[in-house]
């Protein structure tokens, strides 16, 4: 995935280049129409700008809104994500007080290193998650398989809390793998190829009257970085800059078990059991 400075110089550079290509085009024809004794420019030529234009809207419309679907879904992950721990979370409270009570101080380290370690391998394009809120993930999984429960009622909520463990750590890895965006190196070139092909046309078109060239250049230049800074923002939903999606919604669970399970031993510092290794240039 191309970064949002790289796209826009990328853009610039695509710009010139169509304006030049224009000029060497202009003056070439110059040359043999005025031979000829023929008008440079036909008529006609505003059609073809005004198809290429539509062609390159739709094009940079279809990608913006897969890109807003794509953070969109990343941003149901980590809701999805945030109300599995709060389910586990809650359904520990039925357990017998000893086993409970470890579960529920693993889930707190587990849902804190989340919200900075997790997050943080997002947001550095890191598929490959944090490694202290893997380590936290399977310490909370080693306290539920060791709770000694004898109750049918007992046992069923076991079951229950397992299950929402393991789409906990599903919605988590669907949230990784949505930190960056698919958008193949295909797709833009067709983008950049279609600015190209439209700075070309509206230069050439507009060649005889500097002013109202370079402000339309100018203009479509500013639109399109717009429409493709938005894209790469939305295409990347846990970087910055730009929109970002935050894990409120964690933290949101977070507080508010601390206020309704307020007990001071859930809520001591957590230790960290792995140190965070960036594989994002791996």
């Amino acid at each position: 995935m191309w970064n949002l400075t790289l796209s826009e110089i990328v853009l610039v550079i695509v710009a010139l280049l169509g304006v030049l290509v224009a000029y060497l085009v202009y003056a070439w024809e110059s040359r043999r129409e005025s031979k000829r004794d023929l008008p440079l420019l036909d008529p006609g030529l505003g059609g073809v700008v005004q198809y290429v234009a539509g062609a390159v809207a739709f094009l940079l419309g279809l990608m913006l809104l897969f890109s807003v679907q794509h953070f969109s879904q990343a941003e149901d992950a980590a809701t999805t994500e945030a109300v599995a721990y709060s389910a586990a979370f809650d359904i520990s409270t039925v357990l017998p007080t000893a086993p409970s009570t470890k579960v529920q101080r693993d889930l707190v380290c587990l849902m804190r290193s989340t919200v900075s370690g997790s997050w943080k391998s997002a947001s550095n394009l890191d598929l490959t998650g944090d490694e202290n809120t893997e380590a936290w993930y399977r310490r909370t999984l080693d306290a539920v398989d060791a709770a000694v429960v004898t109750g049918d009622n007992d046992k069923i909520a076991l079951s229950k809390l397992s299950d929402e463990l393991s789409n906990s750590a599903q919605h988590r890895q669907t949230r990784l793998l949505l930190a960056e965006g698919d958008l193949p190196l295909v797709i833009w070139i067709v983008i950049f190829l279609s600015i190209f092909a439209l700075c070309f046309l509206v230069a050439l078109s507009l060649i005889t009257h500097p002013l109202f060239m370079w402000v339309s250049i100018g203009s479509t230049v500013v639109l399109t970085g717009g429409i493709i800074a938005a894209l790469v923002m939305f295409a990347q939903p846990f970087s910055e800059p730009g929109v970002t999606v935050q894990p409120s919604s964690l933290s949101g669970v977070l507080t508010r078990l601390e206020h309704v399970y307020p007990q001071p031993s859930l809520w001591e510092p957590c230790p960290t059991l792995a140190q965070y290794v960036d594989m994002s240039a791996s």
